[in-house]
């Protein structure tokens, strides 16, 4: 094994140590027809769920205009570790499931905006944004 892939698995280790809360990943398949409200509901298939970290290098919401209406756009930076997780998608529906040092994220819906690739990678980090 090279000196790069040691390094690059001992930097692995060290992200995923940072990465104190769970989340599950989910794609939406299609819809299903609710019999109570005859309204149409999403259905999903389960793709991942483990540790991640979520950050918001981004400080600032950005503006976007939606059909003649200003709207915030929350964008974050979601870490999941490299090992399992290359099966994730854009537009896969991520959700906060713990995060012992901010109980506020649980629950938090997040959707993937692109994929992530690198040849040394610690950790996969996947920009996302809120979904509201």
């Amino acid at each position: 094994m090279s000196l790069a892939a040691r390094m690059t698995l001992f930097g692995r280790r060290q992200a995923e140590n940072l990465m104190e809360s769970t989340c599950a990943v989910r794609r939406v398949t299609g819809s299903t027809r609710d019999p109570d409200s005859a309204q149409n509901v999403p259905t999903y298939l389960d793709v991942w769920s483990g540790p991640c970290r979520l950050r918001f290098p981004f400080v600032r919401p950005q503006q976007v205009d939606a059909a003649g209406e200003l709207l915030n756009q929350q964008r974050g930076i979601l870490s999941v570790p490299v090992d399992g997780t290359s099966g994730i998608q854009t537009n896969d529906i991520v959700t906060i499931t713990a995060a012992p040092l901010d109980d506020g994220m649980v629950g938090v819906r997040l959707r993937v905006m692109g994929p992530f690739f690198e040849t040394h990678a610690t950790a996969r980090r996947l920009p996302v944004q809120v979904v509201t």
